[in-house]
């Protein structure tokens, strides 16, 4: 599906406390800037540890949207956490399983709540669902080791991915526009996306896009910032997909049907293609 791009909304008249957390990103910044800025929500489907332990995929995913459509976007997704059966936060993890926020729901209840939040989403102005997909066995084999250092965890491999797709689309808008990506508060991944930022810059394919890079990435603690928790869902649902367990088989495809409308932009990392970037790499040295 193509991208549609979408021209960004001037902020909401009323903002409650779950756009204010969305609002306090560009403090300082005026209501014109934020309406040309664009928020890249990102979530990684990785356990605490950093170390996806027993799993076969690796994803980062999210959604893209203007700042003031998240805005907007928060404090619809909180009235909907708060709707009986009310949850105090959202991962799909423990919907997924009935644990959790979810433990005390039924099958069908859970399907309602997801629906009704899925509708939030389907009611934002989304420029496009993002995701990068990394399967783990070939990756160790192919690229940790062999390339820069930057890249030997997959983790950074897919933020460097993505904020490639992301510059080409900033390059498609007529007017020159700014994108901040917001990524889940992971302990043991914050210091070194930020000191590896630069090195971003410097692995940046070529030098005339650099001009479209930003302020180094934001994080958020994805219980208190909610479009987070959005891309948490996105994120269980490029993992789910690809490694196809078929206990979640009913769930992913509500999912899939309900976000069908949105254009995906993918990229998938399987072992062909990680094969043919590693020797890419080979030949360019």
């Amino acid at each position: 599906m193509p991208v549609t791009l979408c021209q960004p909304l001037i902020d909401p008249p009323l903002v409650e406390q779950s756009g204010m957390e969305v609002l306090s990103i560009f403090s300082g910044f005026t209501s014109e800037d934020r309406a040309s800025r664009y928020m890249v929500v990102l979530q990684p489907c990785i356990d605490d540890s950093g170390t996806h332990k027993g799993g076969k995929i690796f994803a980062l995913s999210g959604f893209v949207a203007s700042a003031p459509e998240w805005i907007g976007f928060a404090d619809e997704w909180k009235a909907v956490l708060d709707a009986h059966p009310k949850i105090e936060y959202f991962k799909m993890r423990e919907a997924a399983r009935l644990k959790g926020q979810f433990r005390k729901f039924t099958p069908d209840a859970r399907n309602r709540k997801l629906l009704d939040l899925l509708a939030v989403i389907k009611r934002l102005q989304i420029v496009f669902r993002v995701e990068c997909v990394v399967w783990l066995k070939a990756y160790d084999y192919c690229v940790r080791g062999k390339h820069d250092v930057f890249f030997n965890h997959p983790y950074y491999f897919a933020f460097h991915r993505l904020s490639i797709m992301v510059l080409h689309f900033q390059r498609q808008i007529p007017t020159p526009s700014r994108a901040d990506f917001i990524y889940d508060e992971q302990l043991i991944f914050r210091p070194r996306v930020l000191k590896f930022y630069d090195n971003f810059k410097r692995l940046c394919p070529r030098d005339e896009w650099k001009g479209y890079l930003g302020d180094p990435p934001i994080f958020r603690d994805d219980i208190k910032f909610n479009p987070l928790q959005a891309a948490d869902m996105a994120a269980w649902l490029s993992v789910s997909t690809h490694e196809g367990n078929k206990e979640d088989e009913s769930l992913r495809n509500l999912i899939t049907e309900e976000l069908s409308g949105i254009a995906r932009v993918p990229e998938i990392w399987n072992e062909l293609a990680l094969k043919d970037l590693a020797e890419h790499w080979q030949s360019t040295k």
